[in-house]
């Protein structure tokens, strides 16, 4: 699920059926089932796709026709925040503590985000695999070392994803930026995804660190285990997997659910708590689902995911098939929605190409990502450096992300960017009147953020003054100038060796999609913004307002 290679490849002697597979028995020895002509690509059997390095992808051995399920599992399979929460539990309630008390891991967990309750589920599931390995090494002396409550307990309790965990991509094989060398993470300085890759980073290692010390103060046992085998790292993977292979909770709220029989139809449960996938909240959740998450990403994709209960009455997801067919070769696709190129590489590792969008569309010859966006971020103005209070006022009433504003190709330039500019660039009593007069009301009003924000824009007028307007529209072309000058400084497409010799290929196609995508929106976004300059000046003219021009 981390990759989206090319569309079809050969089906080679090492390719393996899906159903035969380890995981394939796995899923059907628990009432799931992969396609009969579904195979897994050997990891390096074509080598001429360098897309194929980045992780094994599922292919059509056979024809699949229409509405055929491509692959299911059980709800029970399913790894969620309850799922583990009741594991974790366990191990908490029988493992020795060094200071006994109610509920341990009621303490230790309930402000925890699900992602860190499932990473910590995962990592858990690792150490059972490596007990396992010491159980049967010869090395008896490391067996008899380690013989401890702590990997008793958790060699017991955490076995049941023991096959599926160990099928995942290990931590040498992710490509997302936390997993990539310093040169590779400095080619994307002065994008909006460098910034985002650090936090990242710090943020799942203060989790990792936190959660560790506070195992220590809770059981010096368990803590003495997980230490000796698991590190920063293991917690960056389990978090990574999650991000990159997990789905939305919210997504099995509104699945179709069909006939099991022709008297029978079942009905909708009234939340995805009644499938054993409960939450700490009414919040959309991540949930892992085996098998289902073997099937890579290409936009456009035609599927349907339904939920199915058996006549024993097991709950299934199933991914059916829209395509009329899918052919011998063909790679098997599931469609994740739409995704911007920074969302693809931070969270999954991979970015499409542009061959991945065009051949839905042969008339579009554009190569951008047609859900790429470039951030713009306009700044609360200081208290002391507005030009009236009445500023301050407004942009009071505004929550602190409505300030951000997303250019795209659609949409290069936001109304909701350009109305509030204009607030901001006032400096004259007759905007401020002109302000007053077309928010008055609405400032009066004691609604929330919210309310005032979908009333601000239909309430501001298309300009205040020309003099504004100019002001306004001169202030964003200054400001995405600077972003285009400031993204230029690295050259993405230098073919100089010493650039790029300590990136990796896949690395530097992903880093040359990112950067080509957002140069293209910012350059679109500033020759829309030119013919608004033009013909706002024109108008300004034909109006009668006199616009001094500089001689340079």
């Amino acid at each position: 699920m981390l990759t989206a290679p090319s569309a079809s490849r050969r089906i080679g002697r090492s390719a393996e059926p899906c159903n035969t597979s380890d995981l394939g028995r796995w899923l059907a020895d628990n009432g799931g089932s992969f396609h009969p002509s579904l195979s897994f690509s050997a990891p390096n059997e074509d080598k001429s796709s360098e897309s194929n390095l980045m992780g094994t992808c599922v292919l059509a051995s056979g024809p699949v026709d229409k509405n055929q399920v491509l692959v299911s599992c059980t709800i029970q399979t399913a790894i969620t925040r309850q799922s583990s929460l009741d594991k974790i539990e366990r191990l908490f309630n029988q493992i020795p503590m060094d200071k006994p008390g109610p509920n341990p891991c009621q303490n230790f967990t309930s402000a925890w985000l699900d992602r860190q309750v499932i990473s910590l589920y995962l990592i858990l599931t690792k150490l059972s695999i490596k007990a396992e390995s010491l159980q049967s090494n010869p090395l008896q002396e490391l067996v008899k070392h380690d013989e401890t409550p702590a990997r008793r307990l958790v060699f017991d309790l955490f076995s049941f994803h023991k096959l599926y965990v160990s099928l995942l991509p290990p931590l040498q094989e992710l490509t997302t930026p936390l997993f990539w060398n310093e040169a590779e993470v400095e080619k994307l300085r002065f994008t909006d995804l460098y910034p985002s890759i650090m936090e990242r980073k710090q943020l799942w290692t203060t989790e990792y660190e936190e959660m560790m010390e506070n195992i220590r103060r809770m059981s010096s046992v368990l803590y003495d285990y997980m230490s000796r085998y698991l590190s920063c790292g293991d917690y960056l993977w389990a978090c990574t997997i999650i991000t990159s292979r997990s789905f939305s909770s919210s997504l099995l709220e509104n699945l179709n659910i069909p006939k099991v029989s022709s008297q029978t139809t079942l009905q909708k449960p009234n939340s995805i708590a009644n499938l054993d996938l409960n939450t700490s909240s009414k919040e959309p959740t991540p949930i892992l689902l085996p098998g289902v998450d073997t099937l890579n990403h290409k936009r456009g994709t035609k599927v349907e995911w339904r939920l199915t209960k058996s006549h024993s009455g097991l709950h299934k997801v199933q991914i059916i098939a829209l395509e009329d067919t899918i052919n011998l070769g063909d790679q098997v696709f599931n469609n994740y929605g739409a995704k911007p190129t920074a969302e693809l590489i931070l969270g999954y590792g991979f970015a499409l190409d542009e061959q991945d969008w065009m051949a839905q569309n042969s008339q579009d010859a554009d190569i951008l990502n047609p859900d790429d966006f470039y951030t713009i971020k306009l700044a609360k103005p200081q208290e002391s450096k507005v030009y009236s209070p009445l500023i301050k006022s407004i942009c009071d009433r505004f929550k602190h992300k409505t300030f951000y504003h997303f250019i795209t190709k659609v949409q290069p330039i936001p109304p909701m960017l350009l109305a509030q500019l204009r607030v901001l660039v006032t400096s004259s009593q007759e905007e401020v009147d002109k302000l007053t007069q077309c928010l008055g009301d609405l400032l009066k009003a004691q609604t929330s953020s919210k309310t005032f924000t979908e009333n601000f824009l239909t309430s501001m007028p298309p300009k205040l003054t020309w003099d504004n307007e100019l002001n306004c529209l001169d202030c964003l072309r200054s400001m995405l100038d600077f972003k285009l000058e400031e993204l230029n400084r690295i050259n993405h497409f230098s073919d100089q060796e010493s650039d790029w010799k300590q990136v990796r290929n896949s690395v530097k196609r992903m880093i040359q999609i990112y950067r080509q995508g957002q140069h293209d929106i910012l350059f679109n976004a500033l020759e829309r913004l030119e013919s608004l300059i033009s013909l706002a000046t024109e108008q300004a003219v034909a109006d009668g307002f006199a616009i001094s021009f500089d001689e340079d």
